[in-house]
């Protein structure tokens, strides 16, 4: 008995040695396919660096080329009732032709120039196609600004935020922080820490300035000058997750707005409105 549970004893030890090899060799195994994968994966980081620097290298060589301040005209389609045409803008050359009357009464015709112009017919994807370049930039790391300008009734509201609520009509405000935060999930999935993203909604009304994401109450603002910084001390800087909290912060501060009828439009925006967008980040370069 005692010979036969010595051998029983080594057949299982000798059984217990094979599992034990089995078991270092896929250990082995799967250490070679994890330093595989983690070359692999920093392969891809050096080349998703490498792309990011090329990228941000082309796209300050297009802005010195184009220079860094570039205007957009937008004709706005006519009023209903004025079937006359009187106004044409090519979105080839960037130019506009104005006919208008002159002081004796005839018709003549003026012609300007801008870096980018759309006719009435232009959507709000257009628009934003001319933008779009100055979101990937501050996403880089730049500083970008889009302004509006026009007179009462223009349509600068309309495109800069237009309607939120349509995917089709939504203006600049929201197709950039839709691009801005796609930019941060690519940076996040390529291994790179995400963004912070912060906005700020203000109001100037009457030469006074309102937080727009502030209770009514609110005290005003004052606007101060710090070097080549315009600083407003007290505004509120709401840090949002996704788009979908950017645009709930949008809603709030859009319903706060002071708003009129005018002669031109039955609800006019009756005040200045400044969108303020912050990232902060690291990078790994």
């Amino acid at each position: 008995n005692t010979k036969a549970n010595e051998k029983l004893y080594n057949e299982a030890l000798a059984g217990k040695d094979e599992e034990v090899e089995r078991l270092r060799r896929e250990l082995e195994d799967m250490t070679k396919a994890r330093e595989m994968a983690d070359e692999r994966a920093s392969k891809f980081e050096r080349c998703w660096e490498e792309e990011m620097r090329q990228r941000r290298s082309l796209q300050e060589t297009v802005f010195a080329l184009q220079g860094n301040i570039r205007i957009l005209c937008r004709i706005k389609p006519p009023c209903s009732g004025n079937a006359r045409k009187c106004i044409a803008a090519s979105s080839m050359t960037g130019e506009v032709e104005l006919e208008n009357a002159s002081a004796d009464g005839r018709m003549q015709l003026s012609k300007f120039e801008f870096s980018y112009a759309l006719d009435e017919k232009a959507s709000q994807t257009d628009v934003y196609k001319t933008v779009s370049p100055l979101v990937g930039a501050f996403c880089d790391g730049a500083d970008a600004c889009v302004f509006a300008y026009g007179q009462t009734g223009s349509g600068k509201t309309h495109t800069m935020q237009g309607d939120l609520a349509s995917e089709g009509q939504r203006g600049v405000f929201a197709r950039a922080l839709d691009d801005i935060f796609l930019h941060a999930s690519t940076r996040e999935a390529g291994g790179i820490p995400a963004y912070t993203v912060t906005v700020t909604m203000l109001e100037v009304y009457n030469d006074t300035v309102r937080d727009l994401l502030a209770p009514a109450s609110a005290s005003l603002l004052d606007v101060k000058m710090g070097g080549s910084r315009v600083r407003v001390p007290g505004a509120t800087e709401l840090a949002v997750g996704d788009a979908e909290q950017a645009m709930r912060a949008l809603e709030e501060g859009k319903r706060r707005r002071a708003t009129a009828s005018t002669g031109m439009n039955a609800d006019s925006s009756r005040s200045h409105m400044v969108l303020s967008v912050r990232l902060s980040g690291e990078s790994n370069n």
